[in-house]
């Protein structure tokens, strides 16, 4: 009779490396100096015609961080090239709202911790019928504290290919991730700007009485990250008063609006109808 020890052994060295790794049939992870990089999808196994998302998650040594879609006064965005079978597509980035850092006289729009960043896949018109779904992602990225270092990772998954959708361990924190980097949209209902000033006014009737408000817009130079941003409210109405950048306005302008009262921060995308 045959023994079965040698494939316990690789059984067991299997389990090890799997644990020492943290990567399951849905992700894949890779250590760098000061960040870990994993692409995460939702499904152990896809029917191969419905979009779903996948992740693409710094995890960031303490003391360090990176960078929102505009990085503020300085930085530099993760940049994502795929590479997917012919005729799959993936969107940009959905990101997650960032938080303000100053550095002397200047502000950076961060993430501290971790960084989540979530990209639809769309398989190709017509599906794929049965297989495998390779996924490849080359991503760069910047992390800094008191000084900048590049870093960089190569990321692979491939996803079976049936005749349903099988949820990951992966599933719940991908749709709740999903659901915070897409906050309730408000429109822009005039931006009006000169060499000194970009004015903003927003439909906004708080429930309780505003600590702080800040535009985050998604083009960077557009006004200066540390100049101190001006609300008022009146009659359902926010106007905010930014101190412009170099660059200019575009058109349309969308971002981030962040509001803080009792109960904390809040986030709304805003966008600015295009003008015929």
């Amino acid at each position: 009779m045959r023994s079965t020890l040698p494939s316990l052994v690789a059984l067991a060295a299997l389990t090890l490396y799997c644990a020492a790794v943290g990567s399951t049939l849905a992700d894949s992870r890779v250590v760098q100096g000061h960040t870990t990089a994993t692409l995460a999808a939702p499904y152990e196994r896809i029917d191969g015609k419905s979009p779903f998302w996948v992740l693409f998650r710094l995890d960031i040594q303490p003391g360090w961080h990176t960078y929102w879609k505009n990085p503020g006064d300085a930085g530099l965005a993760p940049a994502l090239h795929w590479t997917l079978p012919p005729g799959a597509t993936a969107s940009e980035i959905a990101w997650q709202p960032p938080k303000r850092m100053p550095f002397g006289p200047l502000l950076g729009y961060v993430y501290e911790g971790s960084a989540d960043h979530l990209v639809k896949i769309t398989p190709p018109p017509g599906g794929i019928a049965g297989g495998k779904f390779p996924l490849k992602v080359d991503a760069t990225w910047l992390v800094c504290s008191e000084e900048c270092v590049p870093e960089k990772a190569s990321l692979d998954l491939t996803l079976p290919v049936g005749d349903k959708n099988v949820p990951s361990a992966q599933d719940e924190a991908i749709r709740k991730l999903l659901a915070s980097s897409t906050p309730k949209p408000l429109p822009i209902l005039t931006a009006k700007s000169d060499a000194a000033a970009l004015v903003l006014t927003v439909p906004l009737t708080p429930d309780k009485a505003i600590r702080d408000a800040y535009f985050y817009p998604e083009t960077a130079g557009v006004i200066e990250p540390a100049a101190k941003q001006e609300a008022r409210i009146a009659s359902g109405i926010l106007t905010l008063t930014l101190k412009r950048g170099l660059v200019a306005v575009p058109s349309p302008l969308a971002g981030l609006l962040e509001i803080d009262d009792a109960d904390g921060a809040h986030f709304y995308s805003l966008t600015q109808t295009p003008t015929p």
